[in-house]
């Protein structure tokens, strides 16, 4: 769900400010303002300029090494039926990679988040697009999508204040946060003989690529269960 930031931060608030990458879907009012808040940085996944790659290398690495926590959901989009995608490895290489600095001494953790809600923001849309329904585009599309949205906004602001206000807020399910053993890199990488410092390009990647298999792998462990989808399974 898009709500993952909000959830996992406001959970961890009081312990650890977190550095997440986010979408370009996000760069709109008054969500841009509410992720930079964050701490946060904008990825544009589909753009193939190799310079915004390497400044965007550069950024993720400086807070690596400035030992910032960082937040990054390697899952590889919106699952439609809650099985795993196979993860995307970008970020997690740009990362693994100042391991290539034998001045770079300190380890790199990992820890495994599990997320999980009775219910998503985009239910509604996950069960049309199961019924055949195509998604719309065009300006047109957008504006009508958009007056939805402020609508419906609207009119549940004003419901909850009048459910509040008289005593009758409703509870629309849970939201979960689980959180795995964390997971080292350094010792996954002697485990499997050596470092990434030496190794080529295609190597690191497939190497990497394993380490994105455990840790997918770990956060499935801890993937919290919660009532309404367990009822509907």
């Amino acid at each position: 769900s898009n709500f993952d930031f909000i959830l996992a931060g406001y959970v961890l608030s009081e312990q650890v400010a977190l550095s997440y990458a986010v979408g370009e879907w996000a760069r709109v009012w008054p969500l841009e303002e509410l992720f930079k808040s964050f701490g946060s940085y904008f990825v544009r996944r589909n753009f193939r300029e190799p310079l915004y790659h390497l400044v965007l290398e550069k950024y993720v690495q400086l807070l690596t090494r400035k030992a910032g926590k960082q937040a990054i959901f390697i899952e590889g989009g919106l699952s439609r039926d809650g099985r795993f995608r196979e993860p995307k490895i970008g970020l997690l290489d740009y990362i693994v990679k100042v391991k290539r600095d034998p001045a770079f001494a300190r380890d790199l953790v990992f820890v495994p988040v599990g997320i999980n809600f009775d219910r998503v923001l985009e239910d509604v849309f996950l069960l049309g697009e199961k019924k055949g329904q195509q998604e719309r585009r065009g300006l047109i599309a957008r504006l009508a999508s958009l007056g939805s949205v402020l609508w419906n906004l609207g009119r549940s602001l004003a419901g909850n204040a009048y459910r509040y206000l008289t005593g009758a807020v409703l509870r629309h399910g849970y939201a979960a946060v689980c959180f795995g053993e964390p997971v080292s890199f350094d010792r996954r990488m002697a485990e499997r003989g050596g470092t990434v410092g030496g190794l080529s390009d295609n190597d690191r990647r497939a190497r990497v690529k394993e380490f994105a298999d455990l840790l997918m792998k770990k956060i499935g462990a801890v993937l919290p269960v919660t009532p309404v989808p367990l009822a509907a399974t």
